[in-house]
Formats: structure tokens, sequence, C-alpha cells
């Protein structure tokens, strides 16, 4: 059983409704000496330098790993993950277990994308062109985890599993008995748009072709079909490959 539980993410996978149910729990927590250290806490103090005080931790930041903005600018998915877990995660802590969501790499990219623009006001969409889509995938993201914490457990979350259900998913990495007793809590939080809405704001940003697409085949439709149906079978192999790693649990969701 763990101590020490990290969550990274990764971001635009229901991330924030976890971080929401963990925060509403943090006084029942703190009563059965788990500490909790997440956001605001994580931007505002220094993180690499966080000792907890009580004998078992959750750090939940997706940050550690790499921003959106990061990934966008770059072209590639978490990049930089061994570098910034090295400047950004606490430097004398070493996770038992480390949970991350994944979700299908065009559905990531296209979220990603237009969370950006409606949240914070910032249009990457000129990036779309650059981004290399296949250079890295989830196995690598993992990879890279794992190269920074060979002695971990890794608990990957696949997107369609359990989406509306952020306690069984802290209950599944950290197996610990007090979770169970947690009042659930999910308040959806950084949705985007409807589908309408999606469409009808890209063509007033003068993104007429991507506002068509999204308006007639779905709000995450920002890549052409035969790229969309490339990574959707990318991410289904990536899947069956990650079932396989050691020290490594996959949760599954259903396929749609």
């Amino acid at each position: 059983m763990p101590n020490i539980a990290f969550h990274l993410g990764a971001h635009r996978t229901g991330t924030s409704s976890l971080q929401s149910f963990l925060k509403h729990s943090k006084d029942t927590l703190h009563h059965a000496n788990i500490e909790l250290f997440t956001l605001p806490d994580t931007r505002s103090l220094d993180t690499a330098q966080f000792t907890p005080d009580a004998p078992r931790l959750i750090l939940s930041e997706e940050n550690l790993i790499g921003t959106m903005e990061e990934n966008i600018l770059l072209g590639s998915l978490y990049p930089r993950i061994a570098s910034n877990l090295k400047k950004r995660a606490p430097s004398n802590l070493q996770p038992d277990v480390v949970a991350l969501s994944i979700r299908e790499y065009s559905e990531w990219w296209a979220s990603s994308l237009l969370y950006l623009l409606f949240r914070q006001k910032k249009d990457y969409l000129k990036e779309l062109g650059n981004i290399k889509f296949f250079e890295r995938t989830w196995v690598d993201v993992i990879d890279s985890i794992r190269a920074t914490y060979p002695g971990a457990m890794i608990v990957v979350r696949e997107f369609r599993w359990k989406p509306d259900n952020p306690k069984r998913f802290v209950l599944e990495f950290t197996k610990w008995t007090e979770v169970k007793s947690l009042k659930s809590f999910r308040k959806r939080r950084n949705a985007i748009p409807s589908q309408l809405g999606v469409a009808s704001s890209l063509m007033e940003l003068g993104y007429t072709d991507l506002g068509n697409s999204v308006a007639s085949c779905g709000k995450y439709s920002l890549l052409p079909k035969k790229i969309i149906d490339e990574l959707k079978e990318q991410y289904e192999a990536d899947l069956r490959h990650i079932k396989r790693l050691k020290n490594t649990k996959l949760l599954l969701g259903q396929q749609e």
C-alpha cells in the first residue's frame, strides 16, 4: 500500500474534477493523517522544496509533467517530462504510485486547443499545422515517467473509465480504505462550449473551414478525418501496449 501518491494529470482528462473532489475532502483526509497538496498551493509555493507533514500524501498537479501551451508550441505530447519533473516535482520525495489519465489523441489535442481558445483567450489554433501528432504517444509519456520514478506503480486511467466518479479513481491508485468513506463529489470543471458554440466561435474568428468541420462532424473535429482515424487506431494499439507493461495498471473504459 503506498504512502506517497502522485497524480500527474494529464490535462483535459477530468483532472480538475478529481482535484475538486480531493479539495472537498481535504478535512476528512487530514483527520486520517493524509496530506493533500494540489492547486492552488502547487502553483503558488515552491513545489520542488515541499515536504509533507503527514505520513501519507496525495500530490495532484498536472503541470509537473508539462503544460498544454508547452505541448502545442513544441508540437509534441509532453516532450520534456524528465526535465520538468526534475525541476518542478518535490526533490526529496519518491512516489510509491503515480496516477495518470489519458485520452484519445485527436480529442486530446482538440480539447487542449479549444480550452486555451475559450478559457484563456489564447489562439493557439495557428500552431495546429506544426503539431507532430505521431511523434510521441502515451506509451512514451509513461516510459518517461517510469524513467524518473522507476520504483513506482503507474496506474493509468483511460478517459472513458468512470468519468463521473473521481472517488473511485483515487481509491484505485491509493488503495486507502479511508477513501471509501469520503463523500462523492463531482463538480464539472473547464468544459468547453457545445458543438454549435464551438463552430460559431471558430467562424467568427475566421476559421471557416474548421468551423464547418466542427458543425458537421463534432466539436473535436479540428483535423482531417483520415488523421483522426489514424490517431484512433494508434490510441487503441497503445492501450493494448500499456496493458502489457510491467508495474502498470490500466483502467480501461468502455468502447464507444
